[in-house]
């Protein structure tokens, strides 16, 4: 089921007057008291409330998204799923928001690159044990995934490459105005994490990866992407000194830069480098999953040129 989350009526006689508006410190508690009203039109005139406030508040983004799905409103549901996850790549519920949506709109592919996001998610027990309530999805999910498995081209069934209209797709920016005419900007640049292998200890693409380096160049040279300046921003996990992942990560970066411009013709000044070594995890580094996940290059669209 989706994420949302609901509470009784309880809540509006505990919480004081002085806890409504103050800060995004008491967005939880205001997304309860949105989600607690019976009348759908309500919780999405209080969501949107929220979320002019709060613009990069994933719960709330993700809520008003399953909102706007149900009302048959996709295009509105697709962008708030998408910012959601742009705020946290590790929260789970919108990648299987966006799955839902193309499943429904028979796009496999796109379907099947978030679901099959949400079970590699599963695999870390950091996320298992934020989000409990995800094992009951994973049974439609991985019944929904084998379906769109069936109606891909066999040739494109890798689950281990992101294709590049998965890039492009969350990359690009929409201009859409919520509803009732509500515009709501986000602080938060669209962007994706890729996992793209090296050589051991070497800042050479591994053959493994070039086929990664492919989806990445043609998103990239893409009609909705050609004008904008992309950051490519590399992540490690937390082996090795500060110093060393510092390095190797801004090393890193500039490779994949220098083999998207002699490979793809890509302009030099649409991309950006930058290495975080091992500062930014997004998971736990105890685990082989955890590691895994903080080993990353992310994409981040800084705009047009």
């Amino acid at each position: 089921m989706k994420y949302m989350i609901t509470f009784g009526a309880l809540l509006l006689l505990v919480l004081p007057f002085w806890a409504f508006g103050l800060s995004c410190d008491n967005a939880d508690s205001e997304l309860e008291i949105a989600m607690s009203s019976s009348v759908p039109s309500e919780q999405i005139d209080k969501m949107i409330q929220l979320l002019q406030r709060c613009p990069d508040y994933p719960k709330g983004l993700n809520n008003l998204g399953v909102l706007l799905e149900e009302q048959g409103k996709l295009e509105d549901a697709t962008e708030l799923y998408r910012r959601a996850i742009h705020t946290d790549q590790r929260f789970p519920y919108p990648y299987i928001g966006l799955g839902d949506i193309y499943f429904q709109q028979k796009q496999f592919s796109l379907s099947a690159a978030m679901y099959n996001e949400v079970l590699n998610l599963y695999q870390s027990p950091a996320v298992q044990a934020k989000y409990s309530g995800l094992k009951l999805d994973i049974p439609r999910i991985k019944e929904r995934l084998a379906i769109c498995q069936a109606n891909i081209p066999i040739t494109s069934r890798s689950l281990t490459v992101i294709n590049s209209d998965v890039i492009e797709s969350q990359l690009k920016e929409k201009s859409t105005e919520l509803t009732r005419g509500i515009q709501y900007k986000p602080q938060t640049r669209p962007k994706i994490p890729v996992s793209i292998h090296f050589e051991y200890n070497s800042v050479e693409i591994s053959k493994t990866s070039l086929a990664q380096m492919d989806e990445i160049g043609k998103a990239l040279s893409s009609d909705s992407l050609k004008s904008c300046i992309i950051s490519i921003e590399g992540h490690a996990d937390a082996k090795g000194s500060d110093a060393y992942n510092q390095t190797l990560s801004d090393k890193r970066s500039d490779s994949i830069k220098q083999f998207l411009i002699k490979n793809y013709g890509i302009d030099v000044n649409r991309l950006k480098t930058v290495g975080y070594g091992k500062t930014r995890p997004i998971d736990s580094n105890d685990s082989d999953a955890g590691r895994a996940a903080n080993r990353r290059v992310e994409l981040v669209n800084l705009g047009v040129m």
